[in-house]
């Protein structure tokens, strides 16, 4: 209404008119008279014309002069008598928007705020306790510390007072009970005594003010527009000092005294705990060189509420500490979301996970043994017998025994399961091996046990949350494994699949999100990155054992050339035969293939043209059938050759021998039909020396042409053969023109 208001009017209506709304507020909040309803709405009206007062400069002056200061006498006479929450946002607003004013009277301010230090509203605790919050930031330009304290300001003094005086409270209650470390409390908030009249009362008010300093020193870590500061040593010590205090340091619990300490311990803890919660959240990154201490303290408050003894009884017949051990999860849980993988939760999570267990496994059931029916019992004491054994056990799933003897409480349970998520989130990588195992053991057991075995009832069975928890703690498995461990796929696929029918929605999408994510994994979009690994040879070291593969692969490359030298050398041997007036044989001669290291001839090779005539005409005939025989020989000799050729010979000794076996062949067979034709066309008339001489001077020229043919031939060759490949050969020389000795092949000692 009052937006609408001034919305509608001017800004110089608003100006004429916005003092006089404020002192008819003003009047009304300070009328005795005046009902609940009537000052919640004049606080409403003063509020809102306080914040449209600090936009306008002609009324922010006289409003902080005249308007302020009243309303802050107002507000300290009202609250003696009645206890308002709206006024403490009607003292918000006066510190945020008129802080200088209000730092004029930060006494008076200081006596309003701390009035609730003592009250069980938990509206008013909250709300004071922010207000104490910009009280701290309103004074902080006329702040002096002590010299003793230089180092600190408002807001971080503040925070210690407020620290001494939680650590006032314990000295007198646990000072007398256990032996505690000393502190030195060098200042407190001056907080009204507590009357020791009635014992019972002195206990429940130290525990109430206990934990409404502890709201406020919550408020105080959460900061005000995001600035915040604080000394952590103050804030840990006190944090230390209480969380030590346990029920197992409490040496007589005989007394009424022991016995109300018992009581309020619990509570102690939890508003400690809060604060760590609230310290952990405020300054998150800035927290990690003090890690350890914080998992230290979290381990330490699961470590002793593990422990129940069978004589612990609890009001609402729930498991004993439970709010601590709630608390202390949801404290490690904002450690490990605010720090990530800098939580160093994997130097302890052995630990952890010990009590975790206890909240997440259910007990199995006992086996109950039967004694054989007496014969002297009547059926009314058998009955009677049966009855206390077996009417209200868990084996025959009866519905009373497992809710009043439930091992489990399902609060816990769901907290501890997020807690392990985060766990595995936080530390995936850095997690020991032991940790893993012991967690899929326990977590597929309990969802394989539900999912495909004949559970029955069970916890997880009647609640869906944890059910649900559960799952997630197996997703987050799946999704961040050991890289030491196998991976439990199949176990994983199997539950998944059961899974996404569960009869909560939430379960069974949960389980389809997790049968997608399988998929990928087990069948990814691209190939995995398996790289064969090749070796490569260094063709100066080669031996002669690893040549074998080599020597195979040249195989096609040898015969291409084989054959472009065969038709050359055809070639060559008719050119030959025609220059020197021989005709060819009349049968066919087979192909040879000319090696490398062919033989040569010499001028030695032309004194058989100088044989006589009578010896050419008697052996004419027997050199026709030697002819023919060498020419069979070749033949059979070049087929065996080739078949070895065929047969890929793998050994660098036999691919030799194949060199040498051709070379010889091809040079015998050449010489002799030469020869043999150079013969038979010899004259048998006396002219018959003219023309020998005359071919005799010829054949030096006709030779050295057949030498030069060659010699093209090889350049050619080692053109078309790979030099790489060659150089394999290391155990085949390599000879020169020079070196050639005539009808003889050079063999490698090896």
């Amino acid at each position: 209404m009052c937006r609408l208001t001034t919305e509608r009017c001017s800004e110089s209506i608003l100006t004429k008119y916005t003092p006089l709304w404020m002192t008819k507020a003003t009047e009304l909040l300070e009328d005795t008279h005046s009902t609940a309803k009537e000052v919640t709405l004049a606080c409403k009206i003063l509020s809102f014309l306080l914040e449209y007062c600090k936009e306008i400069p002609e009324l922010h002056k006289p409003v902080s002069i005249q308007n302020i200061r009243r309303l802050i006498l107002v507000v300290n006479s009202l609250l003696r008598n009645k206890k308002y929450s709206t006024m403490y946002y009607l003292v918000a607003v006066m510190l945020y928007h008129y802080p200088e004013v209000c730092e004029q009277s930060q006494e008076l301010m200081k006596k309003i705020i701390l009035q609730q230090i003592d009250s069980t509203q938990k509206n008013l605790i909250n709300a004071s306790a922010k207000c104490y919050v910009l009280l701290s930031k309103a004074t902080e330009r006329s702040f002096q510390p002590p010299p003793t304290k230089s180092m600190y300001t408002r807001l971080t003094y503040n925070q210690a007072l407020l620290c001494n005086s939680l650590h006032a409270i314990m000295d007198e209650l646990f000072s007398e009970l256990t032996e505690l470390k000393s502190w030195d409390i060098w200042d407190q908030l001056d907080l009204p005594t507590i009357s020791e009249e009635n014992v019972i009362k002195y206990y429940n008010d130290q525990k109430q003010r206990f934990l409404n300093l502890c709201i406020y020193l919550s408020s105080m870590l959460c900061g005000c527009d995001a600035k915040n500061s604080v000394v952590p040593f103050d804030i840990l010590e006190i944090l230390c000092r209480g969380l030590a205090v346990t029920p197992l340091n409490l040496k007589d619990k005989t007394s009424v005294k022991r016995q109300m300490l018992y009581i309020i311990l619990p509570k102690l803890h939890i508003g400690l705990l809060t604060v760590l919660n609230t310290f952990i959240n405020g300054f998150a990154q800035e927290l990690i060189p003090f890690g350890k201490i914080i998992l230290n303290l979290l381990q330490q408050t699961l470590r002793w509420t593990s422990t129940v003894l069978e004589n612990h009884i609890t009001f609402s017949n729930s498991k004993s500490f439970k709010n601590i051990r709630l608390s202390t999860y949801k404290c490690l849980l904002s450690w490990l979301i605010n720090t990530g993988s800098l939580s160093g939760v994997e130097t302890i999570a052995n630990e952890y996970m010990a009590f975790i267990m206890k909240d997440i496994t259910p007990e199995r059931d006992c086996m109950l043994l039967t004694v054989q029916k007496p014969q002297h019992w009547s059926k009314r004491v058998m009955k009677r017998f049966k009855d206390s054994q077996y009417e209200n056990n868990s084996i025959l799933n009866n519905g009373k025994a497992i809710i009043k003897n439930g091992s489990l409480d399902a609060d816990l349970c769901k907290e501890a399961l997020v807690v392990l998520q985060n766990i595995l989130h936080s530390g995936s990588v850095q997690l020991k091996q032991a940790f893993y195992k012991n967690m899929q053991n326990t977590v597929i057991s309990l969802l394989y046990n539900f999912y495909l075995a004949n559970s029955g009832r069970s916890f997880y069975k009647e609640h869906n949350k944890c059910r649900l928890e559960l799952f997630k703690v197996l997703r987050a498995l799946q999704m961040n494994p050991h890289t030491l461990l196998r991976s439990p796929i199949q176990y994983y696929l199997k539950i998944s699949h059961r899974a996404s029918y569960d009869v909560d929605l939430s379960v069974a999408q949960e389980a389809r999100l997790a049968l997608a994510e399988l998929e990928k994994i087990i069948h990814p979009t691209a190939p995995t990155l398996q790289l064969l690994r090749q070796n490569e040879y260094n063709n100066e070291f080669l031996s002669e054992d690893q040549v074998e593969e080599p020597a195979t692969a040249t195989i096609a490359t040898t015969s291409i050339a084989t054959a472009i030298n065969t038709d050359k050398k055809s070639r060559i041997e008719r050119k030959f035969l025609q220059e020197a007036d021989i005709s060819p044989p009349a049968c066919k001669r087979q192909k040879i293939t000319m090696p490398e290291c062919t033989t040569m001839w010499d001028k030695n090779s032309t004194e058989s043209f100088g044989r006589n005539d009578k010896e050419a005409n008697s052996n004419e005939s027997q050199t026709n059938k030697n002819f023919q025989e060498n020419v069979r020989n070749v033949s059979q000799e070049t087929e065996q050759v080739h078949y070895n050729k065929e047969q890929g010979l793998s050994n660098s000794d036999e691919l030799t021998n194949v060199k040498e076996a051709e070379t010889r062949v091809e040079c015998e067979s050449i010489t002799r039909i030469i020869t043999d034709q150079k013969q038979d066309e010899q004259p048998k008339d006396s002219s018959s020396a003219d023309k020998t001489n005359k071919m005799s001077k010829d054949s030096p020229s006709i030779i050295e042409e057949v030498q030069d043919e060659v010699a093209e031939e090889k350049e050619k060759e080692s053109d078309i053969d790979d030099p790489e490949m060659l150089n394999l050969f290391v155990d085949i020389p390599v000879l020169s023109r020079d070196t050639i000795t005539p009808q003889r092949h050079v063999q490698s000692d090896d």
